[in-house]
């Protein structure tokens, strides 16, 4: 049996901390003893690890000064693993700073912008010589580490695969938000920061009459971004729902998807919105046109005129929406799938370990 110990920066949701449920399920039905350790953040995520009897331990590393405390921690947590496998650029730096007897594997899941800081880049350039494998979800994300000077021929691409949405509760958003019936209901989902490019969207909603904007996540932005919704005056339009668990939910009762983000690893959340069929308004940046190919609107990002413009042109292109939404549901069996991220996966560790 493979015991094998996954470092991830937070265990709060997000697309790489719900990517790593999936895969530790999928790793446990195949023989894998597995455990999670997080750095920071409220752990939300644990549950689900431990319901599923998978332990999860915090190392707390929530600033740099414990670095040193963190690496020796995590040194004595896994002296009886047989690897470690890193997720996100914190846990990278630390899986590799106290690895010196393990093998390591590291996944790569988003563009990093700290990585242009020249001392950040020179380090993390260092420690990921450590592993023995990179792994990136996209070939946008193997391209951006790649031109930071990681080595091109220790890259895997193994795309994040969804596992299929549970039967819907037949939740009713627009009931629930007193949504008017001449009104186009907008979805958008993520975390409330800069990358994922809400401000955009509330100022493209000042020219959007006749459409109502809900907003699922918590995030650093949430006081601002309710602020910029008061001072457009969108206040009865644009609804702040909060940390939901039943985004699919959410889904199957809005109209339109829309994620104007500023860069992606992948964008999970376009898959689950793929996996329900709502139609997708994007951005044409890092990873998202190798996602969504044709079957979307997309639009540059960081440019709210052109976001309304897509949303418009979306809108006014209905006839189009069953077939861009019979082409996602082929687009995410053929390129996403479950299956295939577990046993790559599987392969990559096997490999590595029968060396």
């Amino acid at each position: 049996m493979i015991r094998l110990c996954h470092v991830i920066t937070t265990l709060d949701p997000g697309g790489a901390e719900n990517a790593l449920c999936d895969l530790a399920l999928g790793l446990k039905d195949i023989g894998y003893q597995q455990d999670i350790v997080y750095l920071k953040g409220q752990g939300q995520l644990g549950s689900f690890f431990q319901k599923e009897n998978i332990p999860v331990t915090k190392i707390n590393m929530e600033s740099f000064s414990k670095i040193f405390s963190a690496k020796t921690q995590l040194m004595a947590h896994t002296k009886n693993h047989h690897l470690i496998h890193s997720h996100l650029l914190k846990a990278n730096s630390l899986a590799a700073m106290a690895c010196s007897a393990l093998p390591l594997v590291g996944s790569r899941h988003n563009d990093e912008s700290i990585l242009n800081n020249p001392f950040i880049h020179f380090l993390h350039k260092h420690f990921s010589r450590k592993e023995k494998v990179h792994i990136a979800i996209s070939q946008a994300v193997k391209c951006f580490y790649t031109n930071k000077g990681l080595e091109a021929e220790k890259f895997k691409i193994i795309p994040y695969g969804l596992t299929p949405p549970l039967p819907l509760s037949k939740t009713n958003l627009r009931n629930e938000l007193k949504v008017p019936s001449d009104h186009t209901l907008l979805l958008h989902a993520g975390r409330l920061v800069p990358q994922k490019g809400q401000c955009d969207l509330l100022q493209a909603m000042v020219s959007l009459p006749k459409l109502t904007l809900a907003l699922c996540g918590t995030g650093e932005l949430e006081a601002t971004l309710k602020q910029q919704s008061q001072q457009l005056g969108l206040n009865n339009r644009v609804h702040f729902l909060g940390f939901r668990n039943d985004l699919h939910d959410l889904m199957a009762s809005s109209d339109l998807f829309v994620l104007p983000s500023h860069w992606e690893g992948l964008g999970r959340v376009l898959l689950e919105a793929m996996a329900v069929g709502l139609p997708i308004v994007s951005t044409q940046v890092s990873a998202i046109p190798e996602v969504l190919g044709d079957t979307a609107w997309l639009c540059p990002p960081n440019n709210p005129e052109a976001l309304a413009a897509s949303i418009r042109t979306a809108l006014e292109e209905k006839e189009s929406w069953p077939h861009k939404i019979e082409k996602m549901a082929q687009r995410l069996t053929n390129n996403f799938s479950i299956d295939f991220m577990i046993k790559a996966h599987d392969d990559i560790y096997r490999s590595i370990i029968n060396g």
